[in-house]
This record gives structure tokens, C-alpha cells and sequence, in this order.
């Protein structure tokens, strides 16, 4: 099932390729007759010009974020969105994984009404066996699919593996994910074989928060930096079971820091703002790369008053 994930990391460098070729070829179609070399010459020159454009070796990859995406979101290019929304610069490899199974048990029978997906096909890092507004309150039973768990960290590390052969850093790669993603990302910062640059969770989780003996151990990552965000008012995983999360999970990381959106629900948590927070957050802990020109994100803030005081609710406090 791993290997599957192998063209993540070749489909850039393919269709780099092929571009290349084809312009290749046009050109030489175009010049190759000298009865149409006067006459073609000045297309002649502006294919040239873009072969040179084409053929420029892409910047070198200095970091890499993966991206774990939540319960049933499938959102096509989703990569570019992140890369845009941030601002990264060509030096960050963004790697948005498809989730590698279904769900089944209550995930199965409960959401896909609502999220208009068919019992056999919602995609799933994680089987849950209860509904979530009782996450973190069994002490010393799994709420959620143990084996997927372990199976997904697996995964990822699998992921960072990858990116650390192209010539990436460990210390360079940050791990970041939403609602179940952020709770695989939070379970990944405990059980992760690799230390990496940070991780960011937003409307995540701890899955068997009460019943994994991990969380009472120090970790590989317990002095790299964590993010966790979450809405005050989420109805979906309560504010309660974050807060929970991030009591424990700061007793055994040395950077978390834990975010509260007031005004924001489980869908809201991600807009503008909270985009900018983790990207103040990111800089200010020298993690991935960004553009040094002002981007349209900027600019979009700036309009809508992201810098106003009376916005200063929601963004976020970067004093650790």
C-alpha cells in the first residue's frame, strides 16, 4: 500500500520532463526547414525563450510539510492551496497524502449522511469506535482504532523518510494537519521515530488519550515545537477534549503551545486569520521558507482588517 505513494514524489519532476520535450521538439520543428527560418524566425526566438524558462533547473528543496487532511475531505489540488495560502517559496515540498483505508464503525454509520459520502467509501486515517463528543472520557479504553493508528504513523514516517532522500533536513520538515488529521499529527508527534522541525495541529486531538501509556513518556520530538488550534466553540470535537490533549501532551513536550479561537467553530477554525497565526508561528521557530515579496494573502488581511486591535482576538500569542 506504501509504495503506491511513491509518485508523490517523481509526478513534478515527470512533467517537468515532458514540458521540456515538447518545447524541444517545436523548436526544432520550426528551424529545422531553412525555407521557414526567415519566416518563422520571430516565433523562432519566443519558443527559444521559453525553452530557457522551461528547461531552468527548479529550485533545490530545502524543507517539506505534509499535510494530513480530515475525516472524508478530498480536496483537489489541495497542495497548491496550502502553498498559496501560506506563502511558501519553491524551496518547501508540499505533500498532501490520500488516505490510505475507510472508515468503518461509527464513522461509517454517523457521517457520511452528512458529508454526502456512501457507507463504503469515507475516507479515514482512523477508525473511531464512539462518537466524539465522548473522546477522552474512558479512562484506560481505546476510542479510537489502535492498529489504524499505528498503521498511519507508519505512514507518515514513511512520508519524511521519502523527503529526507530527496536532500530535506529531518529538522526542516513540519508535520501539520486538520480536525482528524491534527489528531493523527499530535499521535505522530508521540510515536514519530524521526525529530523533525514542529507540527501543527488545528481542531485536532489525542486519539485514547486516557488509555495510550505513551503520553506518560518522554518522546523522540519532546523539545520540538507543536501548535495545536482549536475553536472555542467547536461542536464536533469539543473544546473540552483539546484542552485535555494539550494539558497532557505539554507535560511531555517542552514547546507546545495551545491556541484557543473564541468565536471559532470545527469548520471556521481555518480562515484567514488562523492561516496567518501558523505562518507567524512557523517564522517565529524559523520553520519551511516563504516568499520575501508581499503576497496577495497580505494584501487580503490588510484589507479586511486582520491587523486592526480589534482583530487581536484572533491572532495568535507567540510567546512560546
Amino acid at each position: 500500500m506504501l509504495t503506491n505513494y511513491n509518485q508523490l514524489f517523481k509526478i513534478g519532476e515527470l512533467e517537468k520532463a515532458e514540458s521540456s520535450i515538447y518545447i524541444e521538439e517545436a523548436s526544432f520543428k520550426v528551424i529545422s526547414s531553412p525555407q521557414n527560418f526567415v519566416m518563422k524566425f520571430p516565433a523562432a526566438v519566443c519558443i527559444i525563450m521559453l525553452m530557457l524558462v522551461v528547461c531552468i533547473p527548479s529550485q533545490d528543496k530545502q524543507h517539506g510539510i505534509i499535510w494530513l487532511e480530515g475525516l472524508g475531505r478530498m480536496i483537489p489540488h489541495l497542495c497548491k492551496y496550502l502553498r498559496l495560502s501560506l506563502g511558501l517559496s519553491r524551496s518547501v515540498e508540499v505533500v498532501c497524502p490520500n488516505f490510505p483505508r475507510d472508515a468503518v464503525g461509527v464513522f461509517k454509520h454517523t457521517w457520511p449522511a452528512a458529508l454526502g459520502f456512501n457507507h463504503a467509501g469515507l475516507p479515514s486515517w482512523f477508525d473511531v469506535s464512539i462518537p466524539s463528543w465522548f473522546f477522552n472520557t474512558l479512562p484506560g479504553v481505546p476510542t479510537s482504532g489502535v492498529r489504524d493508528l499505528e498503521q498511519s504513523s507508519l505512514f507518515v514516517d514513511y512520508l519524511i523518510q521519502e523527503l529526507i532522500k530527496q536532500g530535506i533536513p529531518a529538522q526542516n520538515i513540519v508535520v501539520a494537519g486538520y480536525s482528524q488529521g491534527g489528531a493523527l499529527t499530535l499521535y505522530h508527534a508521540v510515536h514519530s521515530e524521526y525529530k523533525i522541525g514542529g507540527f501543527v495541529s488545528l481542531a485536532g486531538w489525542y486519539p485514547n488519550l486516557l488509555a495510550d501509556p505513551s503520553v506518560n513518556h518522554p518522546a523522540i520530538n519532546e523539545e520540538t515545537p507543536i501548535l495545536q488550534v482549536h475553536g472555542l466553540m467547536d461542536g464536533i470535537v469539543l473544546f473540552k477534549t483539546a484542552e485535555q490533549t494539550a494539558q497532557a501532551l505539554s507535560g511531555i513536550f517542552t514547546e507546545y503551545n495551545f491556541q484557543e479561537n473564541t468565536f471559532e467553530t470545527h469548520v471556521t477554525v481555518i480562515n484567514p486569520f488562523t492561516i496567518r497565526g501558523v505562518r507567524n508561528w512557523l517564522q517565529l521557530h524559523n520553520l519551511l521558507s516563504f516568499d520575501t515579496v508581499e503576497s496577495v494573502q497580505d494584501t487580503f488581511y490588510d484589507l479586511f482588517g486582520a491587523n486592526n486591535p480589534a482583530q487581536n482576538s484572533l491572532e495568535f500569542s507567540l510567546e512560546n
